[in-house]
């Protein structure tokens, strides 16, 4: 599903590991590096959309939600009214699928 979004009253940013990336035999190697260990990240983020009051709080949490993975960066938005996020990630099977915080598109307005 593609959709236009647009913030009400704040500034929306996304990052993801779909365009910046290399190959190493069959693997993607993201060029988003966990802080914790300073290699690429390898987890199930493809892309993270971030609505925030300004562009740089939503800038700089998209590409900290992808190095969190989905479970953490879904578990730190569950009560937060400031912050939302629209995700888009694989499956243990290999599919994409998509889901998004509580609060990301009370912000946002959406159109096809």
């Amino acid at each position: 599903m593609q959709v236009i979004v647009s913030p009400d009253d704040g500034a929306v940013t996304t990052s993801g590991n779909y365009i910046n990336y290399r190959m190493k035999g069959n693997k993607k190697i993201s060029h988003i590096i966990n802080p914790q260990n300073g290699k690429p990240i390898d987890n199930e983020m493809i892309s993270v959309t971030v609505w925030a009051k300004d562009a740089i709080t939503a800038d700089g949490y998209d590409n900290g939600f992808l190095a969190m993975g989905l479970k953490e960066t879904l578990k730190f938005l569950k009560n937060k009214k400031n912050i939302g996020a629209y995700i888009i990630y694989k499956k243990p099977d290999g599919t994409v699928a998509d889901t998004s915080s509580r609060y990301f598109w009370k912000h946002v307005k959406k159109s096809n």
